[in-house]
């Protein structure tokens, strides 16, 4: 392994995991499940707040739920998608709507479809799954 590969494997930012989600109790599952997978865990209420947090920190992956007050998350990981600087984050839905349709919908833009109620150590799963996508996507170096 050459010096910079090395060196940038020390010295590169934590892994960040943004969960955009308005319920408190989801929240605190989230952050405890994130936590459990070794990454920084950012949460936003609103589809506008993880918006400006995903452009802010770009995370690895974004944790959306489709529930969300003033707009849908659907719409949101449509926005996701569309935005330049977030193509390529990672996108799971984490949501109560478990329709066929709504799954469909949530896969043409999302990587991952993950519905409630769930057990913690399946979530923290499903997470390390999406880092691990996200390791493949853009090459980046391996953590613990």
């Amino acid at each position: 392994m050459c010096w910079n590969k090395i060196k940038q494997w020390f010295i590169r930012k934590p892994r960040q995991i943004l969960a955009i989600d308005d319920n408190p109790i989801d929240q605190r599952v989230l952050i405890e499940a994130i936590r459990q997978t070794g990454c920084l865990p950012l949460v936003a209420t609103t589809g506008a707040e993880g918006l400006a947090m995903a452009r802010a920190h770009r995370p690895d992956v974004i944790i959306l739920d489709v529930y969300l007050p003033r707009k849908e998350g659907f719409d949101i990981g449509r926005q996701i998608r569309g935005d330049a600087l977030l193509k390529d984050v990672s996108l799971m839905y984490f949501t109560v709507a478990s329709s066929p349709e709504s799954i469909i919908e949530g896969l043409k833009h999302g990587d991952l479809y993950v519905s409630k109620p769930f057990q913690l150590d399946d979530l923290v799963k499903a997470i390390r799954a999406m880092l691990a996508r996200r390791q493949e996507r853009v090459g980046m170096m391996p953590t613990h």
